[in-house]
């Protein structure tokens, strides 16, 4: 799902050469398997984060002598559940062995990342579990031949992996990579500033950089000394009433969500920031409360950072709060991404009905928009007897086996020319945008999966 499909149309157009997202949405339709709302463990009787992994093998077999971007995402194992993980060990284990094999790992910078840890569940409400999510996991590979002849920029890059980094600075990495800004002996040794939002792994990075220096909000510092409050503290009713009447503030012209009426503190933290964490313009000593809590009614358990300031007593909710349980369609009735997190929807039957509503009309908006743009090319069936159709696209999961395959079909139908094991498999046919010419998307032709079917 992720940040551009969650709740969202998707993209109108693909926005890269070649797009996997409609194959995923028809296999999991078409093939199925066991999962939940956030995506199928598998495609058949095989990982769903298999399919993703040989989808990255072909495109960097492909193209191995191509300068390329792949951005490959897989989040159905890990995103729920914290102990599934270990059931990929072996498949990138293979992955990275069969990269080594057809030469990859020699002309090819290979990025493990993640956007954060867990979200909800019984360990983020463990002091551990509120570090896991705002440490998200990252790991670089690069050709040994790079690390000698740029040991510059590879000595900034291990000594960075003992400073303060975030995906803004992952994000710098790549445009270095892209542009070839680690060549330049003048750049990677000139010192980064300090107030730009990311800085390239390949720069050495101050070892004293703050949360402030690298764009991480205060709410997802992990720098902080905190110590847990009892409930004797002074400040925390007060710090969780005022969090409760600023939700509350903000849900008001929405009369379809509840207003809640009570807040229960489940944990708290105190923080008293360093030097270079305070606010510059504060002179007044200030404290910042990390509470959890559960608003009622709908047993909303959220997390929220509330900085007390001494001299006027005042409260500040920093940044949003966290939603750290799950509630699916219980906010479908309200399109607000921030307050859709607080959201209790008055009327639970009404928000489950838009809630499933909504996931089918992405799902059917996506495939639709998305089926031209997604094959690799348009390959003339016109020498074919019997082809009930005139042109057939190729998928991009496997274009040098497939297109073969699609073409070597003199004197067959197009049925007929897919390969045994595969021939009760559905195919979606859509008309071609402006043309007449029917097409037929091949969305379950997938090499790798082909003996699984």
């Amino acid at each position: 799902m992720g940040s551009f499909h969650y709740l969202r149309r998707g993209f109108i157009e693909k926005p890269t050469d070649f797009y996997g997202r409609p194959f995923m949405m028809a296999s999991e339709k078409e093939i199925g398997g066991p999962g939940n709302s956030r995506g199928h463990f598998c495609q058949g009787n095989v990982l769903s984060i298999k399919v993703v992994q040989d989808y990255a093998l072909e495109f960097a077999r492909t193209f191995h002598s191509t300068p390329f971007f792949g951005f490959f995402w897989s989040s159905s194992l890990t995103h729920d559940h914290l102990n599934l993980l270990e059931l990929t060990d072996d498949h990138y284990f293979q992955y990275l062995q069969q990269m080594e094999k057809i030469g990859a790992l020699n002309n090819t910078a290979l990025f493990f990342i993640s956007d954060h840890g867990m979200r909800w569940g019984g360990i983020r409400s463990t002091y551990i579990g509120m570090l896991e999510e705002r440490l998200p996991y990252v790991v670089l590979y690069l050709p040994p031949w790079f690390r000698k002849k740029y040991h510059q920029a590879y000595e900034h890059l291990a000594s960075n992996t003992h400073r303060l980094t975030s995906n803004f600075d992952v994000y710098e990495t790549l445009l270095d990579l892209a542009y070839g800004r680690f060549a330049d002996p003048a750049y990677v040794t000139s010192t980064p500033s300090r107030t730009k939002r990311g800085t390239s792994l390949f720069r050495n990075i101050p070892w004293n950089r703050s949360c402030v220096e690298a764009n991480i909000p205060t709410h997802f510092c992990s720098c902080q000394d905190t110590h847990e409050l009892t409930e004797e503290d002074p400040y925390l009713v007060p710090a969780a009433d005022r969090f409760l009447d600023m939700i509350n503030d903000q849900l008001l012209p929405y009369s379809q969500c509840e207003q809640f009426t009570k807040i229960k503190v489940m944990s708290a933290r105190v923080s008293i920031p360093n030097k270079e964490l305070k606010p510059k313009e504060e002179k007044s000593e200030v404290r910042t409360y990390l509470l959890q809590a559960a608003l009622l009614p709908g047993n909303v358990i959220v997390e929220v950072s509330m900085r007390h300031t001494n001299h006027d007593d005042s409260f500040q909710m920093l940044g949003n709060a966290s939603r750290i349980n799950k509630y699916g369609s219980t906010s479908a009735c309200i399109q607000d991404d921030t307050l859709r997190k607080y959201c209790y929807c008055k009327d639970q039957k009404r928000a489950k009905q838009l809630y499933n509503q909504h996931y089918k009309e992405q799902l059917g908006t996506e495939m639709k928009q998305d089926a031209d743009s997604f094959c690799v090319s348009l390959v003339s069936l016109s020498h074919c007897e019997g082809a009930k159709v005139s042109v057939v696209t190729a998928v991009a999961t496997s274009p040098g086996g497939d297109v073969a395959l699609l073409t070597s079909c003199r004197g067959n139908s197009v049925g007929q020319t897919l390969p045994s094991g595969l021939s009760s498999a559905k195919v979606l046919v859509y008309r071609r945008r402006r043309t007449r010419a029917p097409l037929v998307s091949v969305y379950l032709l997938v090499r790798n999966i082909v003996k699984e079917v």
